[in-house]
């Protein structure tokens, strides 16, 4: 069970969803909760660690906890940049 929601992160695009660019390396690292960094800063915002019940490395952001990445990131965080027909559709 989730005690606080969960902020999302991803690289905001100001292109329509369906084209965006799915490549960290490019643009600025963004999340819900206000936080922006530069690819290049990934290590200093992002601790992964192992865990004993996987094989998956899990990541949370220093000092915010946990996050979410993905389609709902990517389009909470650049929903502005819909078409207008794509925004009465979501």
């Amino acid at each position: 069970m989730l005690d606080r929601p969960l902020e999302r992160a991803g690289v905001p695009r100001p292109r329509p969803l369906s084209v965006m660019s799915r490549v960290i390396s490019r643009g600025t690292v963004a999340s819900t909760g206000g936080l922006t960094f530069a690819p290049a800063e990934f290590e200093d915002h992002v601790i992964e660690e192992q865990v004993p019940h996987s094989t998956a490395l899990h990541a949370r952001l220093a000092g915010r906890g946990r996050y979410l990445t993905g389609p709902t990131a990517r389009y909470n965080l650049s929903r502005q940049w819909l078409s207008p027909v794509a925004r009465q559709a979501a």
